[in-house]
């Protein structure tokens, strides 16, 4: 098992405030999988986000304690420097430049900051654009575009490095349906690949399909935390501000008519062909 952070009783409170955004929050993230981020308004999920890039706090300031060590190595209340982190912000305006004419050239800004030869920066961008089906946009002007389109070139400027770690804030608050999806299925394939993919998300039944382990925050503490079929079907799961799955919500009302769906179920698809079969069992 190798650990992409590991979290020790990290606590912060921003400029001018006295109630901590964050408490005593203490947590190991291994690498190749898909963490969901859930809670509340206000709960601290942006925070912790901003926390394991290194914004919080070398950007954001305020009173912190604890420590978040990178790869075991980097303790980021000490050092800002985690390139192998990409982060993509919850208002994806201002993850754009401001100062390229076209979507092409925003998605190559940080190649070219690195330096990266000419021919390699137009087949990475070429590729990232493909994958995110933003081909028909490179040679408009990224300030004209829709929200959503602008979702999506946002991704593509973070996605085009390959960081190993990938931190979005709800990153498809602005896109359709179909387009979420697709969103989604790459990060599936970017977790294949090995990295490990972070996100804050307000939708539990794309993170009930997608993810492998939940977090829960509430007041800026972690109240649940573990593989997401454990977190979904607590019983102490808080219904009462986060919305549970639709398919857990089914499967509870299904045991309480005594039909027993086992193991415990987060995708619809499957929950599906379970109840089918179950319909020829008692067809026979």
């Amino acid at each position: 098992m190798v650990i992409s952070y590991n979290i020790c009783n990290f606590s912060y409170t921003y400029p001018l405030t006295s109630k901590p955004a964050l408490s005593k929050i203490t947590i190991q993230l291994e690498l190749g999988k898909i963490y969901g981020v859930i809670g509340a308004n206000a709960s601290g999920k942006s925070s912790l986000c901003l926390s394991l890039k290194g914004y919080i706090p070398h950007f954001y300031k305020g009173k912190y304690s604890g420590k978040i060590l990178l790869n075991n190595t980097i303790d980021l209340l000490k050092s800002n420097e985690c390139d192998s982190v990409g982060f993509v912000f919850s208002d994806p305006f201002s993850q754009l430049s401001h100062i390229k004419k076209t979507v092409f050239e925003e998605i190559a800004f940080s190649l070219e900051n690195r330096s990266i030869p000419i021919q390699q920066i137009e087949s990475l961008v070429t590729q990232v654009m493909q994958l995110l089906n933003i081909e028909q946009l490179a040679l408009q002007n990224p300030l004209t575009l829709s929200g959503g389109q602008v979702q999506r070139v946002a991704i593509a400027c973070v996605i085009v490095n390959n960081p190993e770690i990938l931190i979005l804030d709800e990153p498809t608050s602005q896109l359709d349906p179909e387009e979420t999806k697709n969103i989604y299925n790459f990060l599936q394939k970017y977790k294949d690949e090995g990295h490990t993919v972070i996100i804050s998300e307000q939708d539990t039944n794309l993170l009930a399909e997608y993810a492998d382990n939940i977090i829960v925050l509430q007041n800026g503490f972690i109240t649940h935390y573990g593989n997401k079929y454990d977190v979904f079907y607590d019983e102490t799961f808080p219904s009462d501000c986060i919305d549970i799955p639709e398919v857990v919500k089914i499967v509870k009302k299904l045991r309480k008519f005594d039909i027993q769906i086992t193991p415990d179920i987060t995708d619809i698809g499957e929950l599906i062909v379970l109840l089918k079969e179950k319909c020829d069992e008692h067809r026979n």
